[in-house]
C-alpha cells in the first residue's frame, strides 16, 4: 500500500470482537507527519458479541515520505493495535543532473532547479566509488528481460574478481544464473525475454557472462553451457567468434561486416585492433568509436568499451585509453550511462583500465561557501551556481523532482484512457450470456443489454477480398469479387469498400471515392480523401482533419479520425478507439467501436459486420447486433472493476519501455480475462495462457505496470485493477522512452480520478 502526494484517501479499520459479550471500544488512528486526517481522530462505539465494527478516516497525502507509518488502536476491556507503513510517494518524476570529470583547472557548474532529493559534490583519486554506485543501480533495477539479468549478473562478477567488493554477490549470481537458466530458449539462445526469439547477440551477452562465473569458481549448468555454444557455432557473428575463443571451442574465422565487428574481434585479435583504431574519433581531451547511426541499439558508448578493453589488454595506445575513459566520463548520466545495457560495458571497461588519478586539491564555491577539500571526500550543495578549480577526480551528483504537467512529446506521443466495466445481457439466437461491456469514464451513455438481430435492410455493403456479391440494386447488375466491382459494363479496381444509400452507390479505392448515380447512370468521382459515406443530405468526405459534405466544409473532425460512417441522417467520425457522433455542432462520444452503422435515435444503435464496446479487446460480434443505452455519466465507485488502456498514437524507434503508474487505490488483478462470447472448450483449463501479445513483455511492480515493447507500432497496451478505496486520487501520466537511445521520450497527461462510495445501479434489460 502507498499513497501519493495530494491524494485523499478514505482509510478504514475493521475491529473484531471475538468474545460472548457486547464491549465499548474506544478505537483513534496515530497518523505519521505526511498524512493530514480530516475527521476525527478518535471514536467510542459498541461492537456486538461475535461482531465487528469498522471505522473509517478520511486524509490527505501532505508530506512526501518513506516509512511513514500508520497506527490504529482499539482499546476495550482487550486491547489491540496494528501499525503498518503507508510511503507517500512524490506526484513528480525524479531527474538526475550529473558531471563526472577529471579536473585540471577551472569548471563552472549551473546547478537545475526544483526541488532537491539530494545534491553533492564528491572528489575521488580513483573510479572505484563510482563503479560501486553504479553497479547497486544495476543490482536493484526493477526489471529483469535477459539483457537487464546480464547487465547486472555480468559486471558484479568481474568487479568481485577486480577485488571491488559486493553485497550479497551470492544472492545476485543466483537469482542472475536461475533466471538465465529459464529464459534460455529450445535452440540453446537468449532473446529479450522467454517468449520471444532468441538473437545471437544475447546469446553471446550472455555467455560471455558465464565464462566470467565460471571463471570466479561458480558452477554453471554444463548443459546450459553448450546448448549456448551449440547455438554461437549455428550462428555465426564477431561478438560470438570472440565468446567461443573464451571457451577454447575451434571455430570458422568470422569475416567482419561493420566497425563493430572489428571492435569485438580486437578482444581476441591484434590485428583486428590495429583496424578498429581506423575508425577512432580523437579530440583533444575525449576518443570514442563512433557508432551513433547503427539503429537503436548499439552505441557509441557500448563500441568504445569494449575498445577500451581490447587496448588494455594489448597494452595498447595509453594516451587513446585515457581520451576514452575522459569520453566514458562525459557520457555519464546520474548512476547510468542512459542505458542498463551501456553501464554494464562502461563499467567492465572502466574495471578493465582501473585508472588512478592525483590527491585530490580543490577549491569549492557554492551558495556563499567557499571549501577547500583536500583529499577524498564529499559536500552537499545547494542550488545556484558551483564554481570548482584545482586537480582530482570531481563528480557533481544532483537528484530533483519535476512535476508533470502536460503530455509531452520527444519522439513519442502516449495516449491513456481509463475504462469502467459493465456486465450486460447479450442474446444471440442460440443463448444468453453475459459480457464484459468496457465504458470510458464520463461517457454519457450506458450500455444495458446487446442482441443479434436479423438483417432487413435493402441497402449493400461489401469489404474487398470477403464475400462475392452478385445482385441487382434498383436494376443495375452489381458484381463485387476479390479488390474489383462492376456496374453493368463499367469496371473498377483496387476497391477497398462498397456501400449504397437509396439508389446510389459509393466505392472506395485507394484516396479517391466514386459515386454512382442509378437514375442518371453517371459517375462523380472524389479525390485525394481518407474516406466517404453516404448520408441523405450528400456524401460526407474526410480530407486531411476536415469533414465536407458535397464540397462544403461541414468541421474538423476528432483528432485521430480514421473512418466517416454514416446513416441517412447521422454522421460519425471514427478514431482507432472509439466513435463520435456530429449532433448540433459538435461531437458526443458513443462507447462502440463498430464498421457500420444502420441506425441510431439516441438510445438504440444498429450495427453490422464487426462491433465491440469502445474498451474491449474482443469483438462483441461479427453479426447485426442492436445495441441498448440508457442516459448517465458513467464513474467509478469502490468496488468497481477499471481498465486503463495506454497506446502509442505517433511515434518512432524500437526497443521502448512503457510505464503506467495506477493509483493507489488500484489493486492490479493479474490474470484477468474479459467475458465475451468466444466459447470455451474441455481444454481451456485458463490456468495456462500462451503469450499472444503484439509487446513482449508485461510486470507488476508496487506502483505501476511496464510494458516492453521490442518493434514499435500503434497498439494498445491495458491492465485491470479493483478500486478498493473512495477519494480523490493523483495518478502520473504514462511515460514510454527507448531503452538504449537518448532522446526517445514521451509521456501523456497527468490525471485526477474521483472514486466514489456508492455502487451506481444500472437496470439491465434482456
Amino acid at each position: 500500500m502507498f499513497m501519493r502526494f495530494g491524494d485523499e484517501m478514505s482509510l478504514s479499520a475493521t475491529v473484531y470482537n471475538q468474545t460472548e459479550e457486547a464491549t465499548v471500544s474506544r478505537i483513534w488512528i496515530e497518523p505519521p507527519s505526511s498524512l493530514n486526517i480530516l475527521t476525527e481522530l478518535s471514536t467510542t462505539t459498541t461492537i456486538p458479541a461475535q461482531g465487528s465494527v469498522t471505522v473509517t478516516w478520511k486524509c490527505v497525502a501532505q508530506k512526501i515520505s518513506d516509512p511513514s507509518t500508520i497506527t490504529i488502536y482499539a482499546v476495550a476491556g482487550l486491547n489491540d493495535a496494528v501499525a503498518m507503513n503507508v510511503p507517500v510517494k512524490p506526484f513528480s518524476f525524479e531527474r538526475e543532473y550529473y558531471v563526472l570529470e577529471a579536473l585540471d583547472g577551472e569548471m563552472n557548474v549551473d546547478l537545475p532547479e526544483g526541488d532537491y532529493i539530494s545534491a553533492s559534490l564528491r572528489v575521488m583519486s580513483n573510479i572505484v566509488p563510482v563503479i560501486e554506485d553504479s553497479l547497486k543501480k544495476l543490482i536493484s533495477y526493477p526489471y529483469g528481460c535477459t539483457e537487464q539479468t546480464m547487465s547486472s549478473f555480468f559486471p558484479a562478477v568481474v568487479a568481485s574478481k577486480a577485488g571491488i567488493e559486493i553485497d550479497n554477490l551470492q544472492d545476485v549470481v543466483m537469482k542472475g544464473l536461475y533466471r538465465l537458466y529459464k529464459y534460455q530458449h529450445y535452440d540453446g539462445g537468449w532473446g529479450w525475454w522467454r517468449t520471444d526469439k532468441s538473437i545471437p547477440f544475447m546469446t553471446a551477452y550472455v555467455m560471455e557472462g558465464l565464462f566470467h562465473a565460471i571463471e570466479s569458481g561458480i558452477f554453471v549448468a554444463d548443459s546450459v553451457v553448450k546448448s549456448g555454444l551449440d547455438y554461437l557455432l549455428s550462428n555465426p557473428t564477431a561478438y560470438g567468434s570472440y565468446v567461443l575463443s573464451l571457451y577454447g571451442v575451434e571455430h570458422e574465422p568470422f569475416e567482419p561486416e561493420s566497425v563493430l565487428d572489428l571492435v569485438y574481434l580486437s578482444l581476441e585479435s591484434k590485428q583486428m585492433l590495429e583496424k578498429a583504431m581506423e575508425h577512432v574519433v580523437e579530440k583533444s581531451r575525449i576518443a570514442y568509436v563512433d557508432v551513433s547511426s547503427k539503429g537503436y541499439f548499439i552505441t557509441n558508448v557500448q563500441a568504445t568499451s569494449i575498445l577500451l578493453r581490447s587496448l588494455v589488454k594489448w597494452n595498447a595506445y595509453p594516451e587513446i585509453q585515457k581520451k576514452m575513459i575522459n569520453y566514458l566520463f562525459s557520457m555519464k548520466d546520474g548512476f547510468f550511462w542512459y542505458s542498463t545495457k551501456d553501464t554494464s560495458y562502461a563499467v567492465l571497461g572502466l574495471i578493465n583500465s582501473m585508472r588512478t588519478f592525483e590527491e585530490p586539491d580543490i577549491l569549492v564555491e557554492n551558495d556563499q561557501r567557499t571549501i577547500k577539500m583536500t583529499g577524498e571526500g564529499a559536500i552537499s550543495l545547494m542550488k545556484g551556481k558551483l564554481h570548482l578549480q584545482g586537480r582530482g577526480l570531481v563528480e557533481v551528483h544532483v537528484r530533483y523532482l519535476e512535476e508533470p504537467k502536460e503530455a509531452v512529446d520527444e519522439g513519442l506521443v502516449v495516449e491513456r484512457i481509463f475504462y469502467k466495466k459493465y456486465e450486460i445481457p447479450f442474446r444471440t439466437e442460440e443463448e444468453k450470456t453475459l459480457v464484459d461491456a468496457f465504458i470510458p469514464l464520463n461517457s454519457s451513455l450506458i450500455p444495458i443489454s446487446a442482441k443479434v438481430v436479423q438483417p432487413k435492410d435493402t441497402e449493400l455493403y461489401w469489404k474487398a477480398w470477403t464475400d462475392d456479391v452478385n445482385v441487382k440494386y434498383h436494376g443495375v447488375e452489381l458484381e463485387c469479387s476479390e479488390d474489383e466491382v462492376k456496374i453493368g459494363r463499367l469496371k473498377y479496381d483496387h476497391c477497398e469498400r462498397l456501400e449504397t444509400l437509396n439508389g446510389r452507390i459509393l466505392i472506395i479505392s485507394n484516396d479517391t471515392a466514386v459515386i454512382y448515380y442509378i437514375d442518371t447512370h453517371s459517375a462523380k468521382f472524389i479525390y485525394e480523401i481518407q474516406d466517404a459515406a453516404l448520408t441523405q443530405a450528400g456524401v460526407a468526405v474526410l480530407r486531411g482533419s476536415k469533414i465536407y459534405i458535397d464540397d462544403v466544409f461541414l468541421t474538423e473532425a476528432p483528432e485521430g479520425t480514421e473512418r466517416i460512417l454514416a446513416t441517412d441522417d447521422n454522421i460519425f467520425a471514427r478514431t482507432d478507439t472509439s466513435l463520435f457522433l456530429w449532433k448540433e455542432g459538435e461531437f458526443f462520444e458513443i462507447p462502440i467501436f463498430t464498421e457500420r452503422i444502420l441506425s441510431w435515435d439516441g438510445t438504440k444503435m444498429v450495427t453490422d459486420v464487426y462491433t465491440r464496446f469502445s474498451g474491449n479487446s474482443s469483438m462483441l460480434s461479427s453479426k447485426r447486433c442492436e445495441i441498448l443505452f440508457i442516459e448517465g455519466l458513467v464513474k467509478a465507485n469502490v468496488g468497481d472493476i477499471l481498465k486503463t488502456a495506454i497506446s502509442f498514437k505517433r511515434g518512432v524507434g524500437n526497443y521502448i519501455v512503457v510505464e503506467d503508474f495506477f493509483p493507489s487505490c488500484a489493486q492490479v488483478i493479474k490474470n484477468y480475462v474479459e467475458r465475451s462470447t468466444s466459447s470455451y472448450s474441455k481444454f481451456d483449463y485458463m490456468w495456462f495462457t500462451p503469450w499472444d501479445m503484439w509487446y513482449s513483455s508485461r510486470e507488476i511492480h508496487d506502483d505501476r505496470v511496464a510494458f516492453f515493447v521490442l518493434m514499435f507500432e500503434k497498439g494498445k497496451m491495458a491492465y485491470y485493477w479493483r478500486a478498493t478505496s473512495e477519494g480523490t486520487y493523483k495518478i502520473l501520466p504514462a511515460r514510454a522512452y527507448s531503452m538504449y537511445k537518448k532522446g526517445i521520450y514521451g509521456h501523456s497527461d497527468p490525471a485526477e480520478l474521483v472514486i466514489g462510495a456508492g455502487n451506481q445501479e444500472v437496470r439491465l434489460s434482456w
